[in-house]
């Protein structure tokens, strides 16, 4: 009887244990759920080569967001969209194709836009996020939770105005949606002499700047939009980035 009555608590010892082993393992575990990006780019401005002449009628970015699904891990934040300003073509070709060829790698395409947004020696980008004139929204487009159409236009040209459009409507709160660089309220209107005008200097955060320029007075601009989730520890999440197309400012005219 002892030695039956020895082998039973021995048997709930190490079934105690073994519970409390895979019950430590599973709460460690990192929990991990996939991010829908944007989607459905209807209009993808392009440029061919390093002097391109764009039509300003095509200067228009559009996507649509990814916000009606419903996920278990994660709380959609909203959607953003970052960019960079080049004066070399070669150089935006370069960065810009890697970042797109991340995004549609079945391997990498998770971890692209931490590539784009982060500036650092092993490579990656410094993109920045797009902002809105006077705007104080930590996202570009807050989610609500409903699939919306996107329209931006960063540049004005006689009455082709530089807009964010939301679904139609390009004004929230009786403000117009204005699109801006990363700080201070810096326009796209590089053409202009306003106040909040004026080309790119070297040193700017949002400039790959280049003394070897591709054209002299034209800067090259690609937009990548991303969702952005939290999880459950309050660090944020990426979806994949989708790559939104290319314009380029002359800021040797007023109009682009």
């Amino acid at each position: 009887m002892k030695k039956t009555s020895c082998r039973i608590k021995n048997f709930l010892l190490l079934l105690f244990a073994g519970s409390f082993f895979v019950l430590t393992l599973s709460c460690g575990l990192d929990t991990y759920e996939v991010i829908y990006p944007p989607y459905a780019v209807s209009n993808l401005p392009e440029i061919t080569d390093y002097d391109s002449i764009q039509d300003f009628v095509h200067k228009d970015f559009t996507f649509t967001t990814k916000e009606n699904v419903t996920y278990s891990e994660v709380k959609l934040l909203g959607t953003d969209v970052y960019y960079k300003i080049y004066n070399n073509y070669n150089e935006m070709i370069s960065e810009r194709s890697t970042l797109i060829n991340l995004s549609e790698s079945a391997e990498y395409s998770n971890n692209s836009a931490v590539k784009m947004m982060t500036m650092t020696t092993s490579g990656d980008y410094g993109y920045q996020k797009l902002k809105i004139i006077e705007s104080k929204n930590e996202f570009l487009i807050p989610a609500d939770g409903a699939d919306r159409i996107v329209v931006i236009r960063l540049s004005n040209y006689l009455e082709y105005e530089a807009k964010l459009e939301i679904e139609g409507s390009s004004i929230i709160g009786g403000k117009k949606l204005i699109p801006c660089r990363e700080k201070n309220n810096r326009t796209f209107d590089f053409g202009r002499d306003g106040n909040n005008d004026g080309i790119p200097l070297e040193g700017d955060d949002d400039y790959n700047y280049s003394s070897t320029t591709s054209y002299n007075g034209y800067y090259y601009i690609p937009l990548f939009a991303v969702s952005v989730a939290r999880d459950t520890t309050y660090t944020q999440q990426y979806s994949k980035i989708v790559y939104l197309g290319t314009v380029i400012i002359d800021s040797g005219s007023e109009n682009n």
